[in-house]
């Protein structure tokens, strides 16, 4: 949207890009330091809130000086919706059901004598943290597999990568 309507103008998506992830730095402190609400739902609702009213302001302008400042805005709003919903998702689910994938299946099978450590072992080290090294890098294949199951027919459809915003 903001390359058709600027003419292929690369330094304003640019300043909309940079105002994005100043306003979530900016978020990030507010909520490390202030925290966030006692009825984490409302976090979460006032969150999505700003940012659908941002994102209006947004899409309902043409140009870069109201652009700038709804990025700025809406992206400010997701550190409080985020934290809130994580930590509405931690409270509701039972702490012995967080986390027993890493804790006793792959951090026991890379630790030392584990049944993954001598295959893995050599890529993501042995002992504590490895079974958790395992998890995160699947995750993060898994994500570009996605993204290649994703654009592959787009590829072989039009010979083209894929495309671009």
């Amino acid at each position: 949207m903001i390359l058709a309507r600027t003419g292929n103008d690369a330094r304003v998506l640019g300043s909309i890009s940079s105002a994005a992830g100043i306003g979530v730095l900016r978020g990030q402190s507010i909520v490390s330091t202030w925290g966030s609400f006692r009825g984490r739902i409302h976090g979460v609702l006032l969150g999505m809130v700003g940012a659908g009213i941002s994102k209006t302001i947004f899409g309902l302008r043409q140009m870069p000086l109201v652009w700038i400042p709804a990025q700025f805005c809406s992206s400010l709003n997701f550190p409080l919706k985020g934290s809130s919903s994580t930590a509405i998702w931690l409270a509701k689910v039972a702490p012995e059901v967080q986390g027993p994938l890493a804790d006793y299946v792959m951090e026991p099978a890379m630790g030392p004598g584990g049944s993954v450590a001598p295959i893995l072992g050599g890529v993501f080290g042995k002992g504590s943290g490895a079974g958790m090294s395992v998890i995160y890098t699947g995750a993060a294949i898994c994500l570009l597999l996605v993204v290649g199951g994703l654009c592959f027919p787009l590829v072989t459809q039009c010979g083209a990568p894929c495309p671009r915003s």
